[in-house]
């Protein structure tokens, strides 16, 4: 018996695995392209077949890489998952974590079932940069502690809903993917006037305190309600986003990130809000 398999060992599960060898936890591992776990093998840690992979250990990590293919890969197991904890890994929306969650109840109602929605890359894992949410019944949270220190320290437990780690991870990544758009678009216009890349990434890493700053005081603003602001008002933002806008158009960017933003300060400016604090438009949304 193991303390834990993995289930799928991509860049991910294979990262997960080798943080719990390393904390000191028995794994198992089972992936259904045998030739991708060689090290797995070579180590002692792969399993030959998916029921001898549920059956043994009490803790299911399902590193597989969306809901269908979850339901696919347990489908033929279901009965073997009596107290077993299911840790569903894959990202995904707050409706396919409740779906998983009547799926696996009907199939197996001794099941147990926890989202996790880990916010870090697969090199963070086990290092201060670890960060993940989980969600499902505090028992089933309780289970599995010791794995989510393996994982690193940056593991928020919120509670009974299920839904509720895609939620954050979901709402999260957007303001990930937005910050990452901007970055590229951010090089484009660089490019487009020649400017020396290794100058212009070390005057971008310069601007993230600002950012972050930014992004405190916004959030911040969106908890309480309170959009005022003695610092820079919806008008002085909407002029600097329209100068970005051709700007970026003038690289050959046709529908750069500041239209839509742009397009939602004129709303919220129109309805008499000059002089607000930026994230007052997300009234407007």
């Amino acid at each position: 018996m193991a303390d834990v398999t993995v289930i799928g060992t991509g860049y991910m599960g294979t990262a997960l695995a080798k943080a719990m060898i390393t904390y000191g936890l028995k794994v198992n591992v089972w992936n259904r392209t045998r030739s991708k776990i060689a090290e797995f093998v070579d180590s002692g840690h792969a399993v030959d077949s998916l029921d001898e992979a549920v059956r043994s250990a009490p803790v299911l990590i399902l590193g597989l890489p969306d809901y269908p293919t979850t339901q696919q890969v347990l489908s033929t197991v279901t009965d073997s998952l009596d107290a077993t904890v299911l840790v569903q890994t894959a990202a995904g929306t707050p409706d396919e974590a409740r779906g998983l969650q009547q799926w696996i109840a009907e199939k197996n109602p001794d099941a147990r079932y926890l989202e996790c929605g880990i916010l870090c890359y697969p090199r963070h894992i086990g290092t201060e940069m670890s960060a993940a949410m989980w969600s499902g019944a505090p028992q089933d949270r309780a289970a599995v502690e010791e794995i989510a220190k393996a994982w690193g320290n940056n593991h928020d437990y919120l509670g009974p809903d299920i839904a509720a780690a895609n939620a954050y991870e979901a709402s999260l990544l957007a303001l990930y993917y937005g910050t990452v758009r901007g970055a590229i678009e951010a090089v484009c216009m660089a490019r487009a006037e020649s400017l020396p890349m290794a100058a212009f990434s070390q005057a971008a890493i310069r601007s993230i305190p600002t950012l972050a700053d930014t992004l405190e005081r916004a959030l911040t603003s969106a908890a309480t309600g309170n959009y005022s602001t003695n610092d820079s008002t919806l008008g002085t933002h909407l002029a600097a986003i329209e100068g970005v806008t051709r700007s970026a158009q003038a690289a050959g960017l046709s529908d750069p990130v500041t239209t839509p933003l742009a397009e939602y300060l004129q709303r919220r400016i129109a309805k008499g809000h000059t002089d607000d604090d930026m994230m007052s438009v997300v009234e407007e949304l």
